[in-house]
């Protein structure tokens, strides 16, 4: 009965439906460029032309934004007190919204982390955050996190931490 799903190859989903109250209705599922459309009418008799006109403002208006990739190397940190004089920090997660279009300059992507780091490190260690803000608000915060180790080399370091195990 959908003539969405025989015009549109990238409708997804459907319900179409009747009752007395709520008329002729539709619930309409449109997947594109990662994003997802829900379009949904009620007591509408051009159902399938409306959920239609619906989904295409969307796409006019909308857009999947990638703001971080999942595992996307970041930077190198300088590291004091080891033979490695730097070690490579990436982020964990991603994070990807739909956002309007004429929006797009009001959101920002920030790296909070330091300038270096004292050994040791261990992998995966978190030593910064990764911030998207709108409007100057964060709306997403995850960790930054190293992607591999780096042990002291710092005789006072390892003189201390031999007493340590000792006692």
């Amino acid at each position: 009965k959908n003539r969405l799903l025989f015009v549109d190859k990238n409708c997804v989903g459907v319900k179409t439906g009747f009752t007395d109250n709520a008329g002729r209705c539709l619930v309409n599922a449109h997947e594109e460029d990662g994003m997802q459309i829900i379009s949904v009418v009620l007591n509408c008799q051009p159902m399938f032309e409306e959920c239609n006109r619906l989904t295409n403002l969307a796409i006019e208006n909308y857009m999947m934004k990638e703001f971080i990739k999942p595992y996307n190397f970041v930077s190198n940190i300088e590291i004091l007190d080891s033979q490695k004089a730097e070690i490579g920090v990436i982020t964990i997660k991603g994070f990807a919204i739909p956002i309007k279009k004429s929006e797009e300059s009001k959101y920002e992507v920030k790296y909070i982390m330091p300038d270096s780091l004292v050994a040791p490190i261990s992998l995966n260690q978190s030593v910064g955050k990764v911030q998207v803000l709108y409007n100057n608000e964060v709306i997403y915060e995850g960790d930054l996190i190293t992607i591999e180790g780096a042990k002291n080399n710092n005789m006072k370091y390892l003189f201390d931490n031999i007493i340590d195990k000792w006692f």
